[in-house]
């Protein structure tokens, strides 16, 4: 998909309307996707290897859907609101980006190791809110 991609972006066939290879080509999208499921192949295979891997990405990997869902509202709820938004502006740079990414990645692997540690102590209360929380979603879906 990578090889594809970069050798489409040296033919001249292109398609109509707005033209920006990094905002409107399929192309692009194949670079991108390629370099997803390199990365992906890669850890898959030092995964199997047995080579010692991090706890803590283990953790998040088992808590992923709070890791997904949570990242998602710092950044859109917090980071980008018209609160914060206006403070951070939506422009940071190399060096701001890097830094928010590195602490983002941090409260990330936090909540997961929280979050997964009170499921451990909490089995009951946990089973208890998540059938709340479904029935909830369910009459929301059903009658809302």
């Amino acid at each position: 998909m990578i090889g594809t991609g970069l050798l489409g972006r040296l033919s001249n066939l292109s398609l109509p309307g707005y033209q920006d290879f990094y905002l409107t080509s399929p192309l692009y999208v194949a670079i991108r996707l390629g370099c997803v499921l390199v990365l992906l192949a890669t850890l898959w295979r030092i995964e199997r290897s047995g080579v010692w891997f991090p706890r803590s990405v283990l953790t998040a990997g088992q808590e992923s859907l709070l890791v997904y869902g949570l990242h998602l509202f710092v950044i859109f709820g917090l980071l980008r609101s018209r609160y914060l938004g206006k403070t951070f502006g939506l422009e940071a740079g190399y060096a701001g980006c890097f830094a928010l990414s590195a602490l983002l990645i941090i409260l990330m692997l936090w909540a997961a190791r929280s979050w997964h540690a009170f499921k451990r102590l909490h089995p009951v209360a946990i089973r208890r809110t998540q059938a709340v929380a479904l029935a909830a979603l369910a009459a929301v879906f059903l009658f809302g």
